[in-house]
């Protein structure tokens, strides 16, 4: 626990977190401009569609006014669901914003532990291990059973991303499925 500590407080938080959270937020972002773009040439589509009418009341154009009507009113039913999308994934690149400062917080929390981890006393070095372990499981052969707080797939991404700030190439815990 004590060498996992010293890699998490010797690497970079801010680089971790937003390479964690860089894909998701870069799909989010996306998303977000599709349905912007979407939104705003559907918009341009009903101001055609009017400015069509104009010249179907003048009769100087070929549309019906049946027609005409039939493709106003489906474009604003298909910008009112299009400006529900754009507001969908606003709120979600929002989220994933919002949930990268509250990773960040949760990873200087975890430095914090493992700055001190070290000049702890024992009680206190329970305390901290408890906040990652869950249950520890022994059985016949002296083979374990490790249960954590976090699930293992964050917590190995977390460890493979401060090995590769270069601290130490040599993995010390074996896992196997």
């Amino acid at each position: 626990m004590r060498y996992q500590l010293s890699r998490i407080s010797a690497s970079s938080g801010a680089e971790i977190v937003a390479k964690q959270n860089e894909k998701a937020i870069e799909l989010a972002k996306a998303r977000y401009n599709v349905a912007s773009s979407q939104l705003a040439d559907k918009q341009k589509e009903l101001a055609d569609y009017q400015a069509e009418t104009i010249k179907v009341i003048r009769g100087e154009s070929r549309l019906g006014i049946d027609l005409l009507n039939d493709l106003v009113s489906k474009a604003k039913q298909e910008i009112q669901t299009l400006t529900a999308t754009v507001e969908a994934a606003k709120l979600e690149l929002e989220q994933h914003l919002a949930n990268s400062d509250l990773e960040q917080q949760e990873y200087e929390k975890i430095k914090d532990w493992a700055d001190l981890y070290d000049t702890c006393t024992f009680a206190a070095k329970k305390m901290i291990i408890s906040q990652f372990i869950k249950a520890v499981y022994v059985y016949r052969d002296y083979t374990l059973e490790i249960e954590f707080n976090v699930s293992f797939e964050e917590f190995r991404t977390m460890a493979t991303e401060c090995q590769e700030q270069g601290i130490n190439k040599q993995p010390i815990v074996y896992v196997t499925a």
